[in-house]
């Protein structure tokens, strides 16, 4: 589906909200976004100062990400203050992201929790796994891990990611009221995988590099585990090192790759493979050591 035919189909689904059809989801106002200009920016902006309901909410997300306009996330907070004023539950979400990380605003927990609730309460599945993070982290809110594991739960069961890999570690490590439970696990952890989440593919990843709960299935973890470290995860590019260093089920032992992997992971300031990392210095040549350096920094300037 080329950029056009996604961009028409978000704005579809914005007349939809008029129409009783289906509410808007945050994937909707990032598709428009993506698709803005400098020229249609300006549209957006003309229709939210005439007072479209929708188009703070576009204009707030443009400033946020730098389509269409330069990058000004105190001015995105002003807009996303509008569209909440509007009642726009995504709005609360997109607040509640600025609060969390203090972008355009001083960080506040307290508030970027507030504003995730009520996104949650409204429906939102990115909010509702926000909140389950919250209380699972005792972030702005008292901890409650069975609390989290509820709001985590509700957004998985309409298949969002990040929460189904949450779910999957909820039930891996027997937390949050639930019977640990490692056939759960891998469920909820390859639904999230299947769908690109990096969590998702690290965790399964690991699930079947230890054996926990499954039979142990290198070829499987190495799956996996390069998924999630191909989206630059350091902990996944480590553990894929470690898959490389010790070989099996039909993965054969590289220690060039596994240095590689290493290095990266290294650079991502991970710090617990530099024993390894070390040993493997030791059994390389100068020249073999050299190549996988390099093969590292390639893949680094590729990604």
């Amino acid at each position: 589906m080329n950029r056009l035919i996604l961009i028409l189909s978000a704005m579809a689904a914005l007349l939809a909200i008029s129409t009783g059809a289906r509410a808007i989801e945050p994937d909707d106002v990032n598709v428009i976004v993506n698709g803005l200009s400098g020229t249609t920016f300006r549209d957006w902006k003309s229709k939210a100062v005439k007072g479209d309901l929708m188009a703070p909410l576009i204009v707030g997300r443009a400033y946020e990400e730098g389509k269409g306009v330069s990058k000004n996330y105190a001015e995105a907070v002003v807009w996303y203050k509008k569209a909440h004023a509007y009642g726009n539950p995504i709005a609360s979400l997109l607040l509640g992201g600025m609060y969390d990380v203090g972008r355009g605003v001083p960080q506040d927990y307290k508030l970027a929790f507030r504003y995730y609730k009520q996104a949650a309460d409204q429906g939102i599945a990115a909010a509702q796994d926000s909140v389950g993070v919250f209380y699972g982290s005792g972030k702005g809110v008292r901890l409650n891990l069975a609390e989290a594991m509820k709001w985590h739960r509700l957004a998985a069961e309409k298949g969002y990611a990040a929460a189904q890999s949450n779910v999957g570690y909820f039930y891996e490590t027997g937390m949050g009221g639930v019977q640990q439970d490692y056939e759960q696990a891998i469920k909820w952890y390859r639904l999230a995988a299947e769908k690109g989440d990096e969590n998702g593919q690290y965790n399964l990843g690991l699930i079947y590099l230890r054996g926990s709960g499954v039979q142990k299935n290198v070829k499987e973890a190495e799956k996996w585990l390069r998924k999630a470290a191909e989206q630059d995860m350091p902990e996944a590019q480590n553990d894929l090192g470690v898959v490389y260093a010790l070989g099996g089920d039909g993965i054969a032992k590289n220690t060039g790759e596994a240095y590689k992997w290493f290095w990266i992971a290294s650079m991502g300031n991970i710090v617990r493979g530099k024993p390894t990392l070390d040993l493997l210095r030791q059994q390389m040549s100068p020249q073999q050591i050299e190549q996988a350096e390099k093969a590292g920094r390639d893949w680094i300037k590729s990604h």
